[in-house]
This record gives C-alpha cells, structure tokens and sequence, in this order.
C-alpha cells in the first residue's frame, strides 16, 4: 500500500492550511490514497496530554480519490462526542489516516490556541505594612503554565528593586513567598512584576501577564497625633472631643485611659473610633466610677498599623455637683484662644470673670443655661474693650449657683 496523504485546512472551501486553531473551531481534512476509492473511511483523532480519542468519518468525493471530512475542538469535558474533540488552550492532538487499512498511515498534528497567555495572579496580605513586616506575596498561576516563574521582582519608589525567588509551582496552584520590610527599603509604593520570559506556556511561549495585586504600600510613617484634646463629666458619663490633622492614610483613633495624670495603659484602649475623614471626633466612656478622676490621651493609627504619639492629656470625674467642666490643655493663649466646655445638671445662671495677677477683672461672661446644657466658650487674650492684654498669667473664675471653679490660664503670644 501508498502512505496516505493528510491535508489539514480551516475552512471549508479547504484552501487554507493551518495547524493551529480556536477554540469551536472546524478542522476540515483532505485525505488520498492511490490505492483506496469508494465507501465511508475512518480517522482517528486523539488529544495527546488527556488521551482520549474520537473516531472521524471521511466520505470519497469522487473526485481524484479525495476523501473528505471534518470534527471540532472545544475547551469542554472530555464527553468523546463523535466529530467533536475535547482539547484546551495549548494542548496537541494527532490525526492519523490508513485508509486502506494497511498498516502504512500518515499522521499530522494540531494546537489548541485559544489566545489565552498563560497569567500569574499575585496577592499580597497586608495591603500596607510597617518596617519589620513579614508580607505574604501569593503567586497563581493559570493551567496552561508548564514552566513557572523564577522570581518575582519587586520596584520600590527610589527605583531599587529585590527578588522573590518562586519555585517547585504547579500549573493551576499557588506559592506564597514573603518579604520582610527593613530600614532600607524607602516608604511610598513597591510594584510586583514577574521576570522577564520566567513564564512559559505549553508551546514554550513566553508571557507575564499580571492580572492583580501590582502594587503595596510600605509606610513606616507615624501620623501626626490630634490635638485639643478635651474631656467633660456628664451626670454619669465622661465625653471626649478632639481636632485632627487632615487625614490621608488614617485608619482608627485609640483612646487610652489611666487614674492618675501619666498612668495611661498602652497595652489596650479603652475605645477605638473608626477615622472618617472628619475635622474632629468624640468618643464617650460609660465604665467609670463617681468622684474617681480619669485621666485620658488619644492616639491616631494609621492602615499601616503606624500609631502617632500621644494628643494632650484630658481629665474630668463624674461627681454630683452642679457645673462640670472640660478644658483643652495646654491652658495658655498663643495664636488661638484657649477654650472651656461649660455643662450644668440643672438650669442656672453661669459667669466667668477673668483677673490679673492684681486682682483687677479684666472680662466677664455671663450665660443662662438649660439643664444639662453644654456651651463651648473660647477666649483669645482681649479685655472688655476687645484690646489684648499683655503676657502674664490669669485667674479665670467660673461660677454657677453656689458653686465656683478657679483655673490659672496663661497668655503667651
């Protein structure tokens, strides 16, 4: 017998040759044997990496002992449906043709190429991280990836770069390497990209699609801490205010809480209040004991888990008196006015009245208040005709019903 000879085309006229195909695709053959003529014939189809394999009809076209015929490839389950070929992106199949069945055949063979790269996906846990960090960098990579990457490269904003070294991945699986942030390496943004042509597909193509996790944040940086911090008792409750910087990366504001002035405990807060992007916050403490005195700081935390140092400290005690008060520390008037939180239990008259070291007034206020009404009252170192009084220290005397509290404010422009 003749070896038979195998065309293979992508369309159906048969004038175009090709041996690589889509997914869906037709495979159309052209098969001849000198010898053969007449009757139905059988091919054989079989994908080379899943093995399973597919019987294909050919019909003489009566014309030169051609013999036509046709089957399709898909990404599907291997369902060995006749004239259909189960064969993923960047595996091969083999057609074989004896005619005459003789023994003596041609084969030829075929690639799925479905335009698919072959990708790495990589994730990294935190998204932000402090110096001495242990980042976890998870590499996945698609099936059709037979030779996998070497190392990761990472790029830090000073353009200095360092490797990850990847190995013993499995197509389809994943690997997590870690980085550790020290010293050296600058704050800003750190990009992950593979090395060039370390990953290599079924056809021995190269490829370095990243489809996420690009990028991470690395921030030793401590936020600025906020500032005016105050403290006020209620009838049974001690509410805190505060002022922040503007905030970019913040995440949290942790509220520390002690007995004594200094005797904050840092280990554990008392209260977290989630940032929000407001100019000021406050946070109420409901766990106190009456008369106990309790002394209070506040601290900014940002994503990275970078924590500020401390706001100035606050301190106010529940009692059962009339007036309640909570001053913003430091007590001195410089480019703004030093202010005072003034609450009452019941409705009354209150008056502050300011004096020099002379014992001279220098302004007084008067207001009616509602029960348990507050008022923010602020003074910016002017005397009763609006002119600035000169640097010293001053008496401020706040009364309310029978009751009178005396605080030393100091002016220092």
């Amino acid at each position: 017998g003749l070896i038979d000879m195998l065309w293979i085309y992508s369309d159906s006229s048969r004038t175009e040759e090709a041996t690589k195909f889509g997914d869906g695709d037709t495979i159309y053959l052209k098969i001849t044997d000198t010898e053969t003529k007449g009757d139905t014939k059988t091919l054989t189809v079989k994908n080379d990496q899943i093995r399973n394999t597919i019987s294909i009809n050919v019909t003489d076209s009566n014309r030169d002992s051609f013999y036509l015929g046709s089957f399709v490839i898909y990404s599907g389950v291997n369902d060995d449906a006749n004239d259909k070929l189960a064969l993923f992106d960047g595996q091969t199949a083999t057609i074989t043709a004896d005619l005459a069945g003789d023994g003596v055949f041609s084969a030829k063979q075929i690639t799925a190429d479905y335009g698919i790269a072959p990708t790495a996906s990589i994730i990294y846990d935190p998204s932000s991280v402090t110096e001495n960090t242990d980042v976890a960098v998870i590499l996945g990579t698609s099936e059709d990836v037979t030779q996998v990457p070497t190392s990761l490269i990472i790029t830090f904003s000073d353009g200095s770069s360092s490797d990850i070294t990847l190995a013993g991945i499995v197509p389809g699986s994943t690997f997590t390497g870690y980085f550790t942030v020290t010293d050296e390496v600058p704050d800003g943004q750190a990009t992950f990209s593979l090395a060039e042509g370390a990953l290599v597909d079924e056809d021995g193509d190269s490829g370095n699609t990243i489809t996420s996790g690009e990028t991470i944040l690395i921030d030793r940086s401590s936020p600025p801490a906020p500032y005016t911090l105050t403290a006020i008792a209620t009838d049974s409750t001690i509410k805190l205010t505060w002022t922040v910087p503007t905030e970019t990366d913040l995440d949290q504001y942790n509220i520390y809480r002690g007995t004594y002035s200094g005797g904050e405990n840092f280990n554990t807060p008392v209260g977290i209040i989630i940032a929000s992007g407001q100019n000021s916050y406050e946070w109420i403490d409901y766990n106190i004991i009456l008369g106990m005195t309790y002394y209070y700081v506040v601290r900014a935390e940002d994503i990275a888990s970078n924590e500020s140092g401390n706001s100035s400290e606050a301190s106010a005690a529940v009692t059962t008196q009339l007036l309640s008060l909570g001053f913003q520390k430091p007590f001195v008037v410089r480019s703004g006015p030093a202010k005072v939180i003034i609450r009452v239990s019941e409705s009354t008259n209150v008056s502050i009245r300011i004096f020099n070291l002379n014992s001279l007034i220098v302004y007084e206020w008067n207001s009616y208040f509602s029960s348990s009404e507050e008022k923010e009252w602020a003074w910016n170192g002017v005397n009763m005709y609006g002119e600035e009084v000169n640097n010293g220290v001053y008496i401020w005397r706040i009364e309310a019903g029978d009751e009178e509290i005396t605080k030393i404010v100091g002016v220092l422009r």
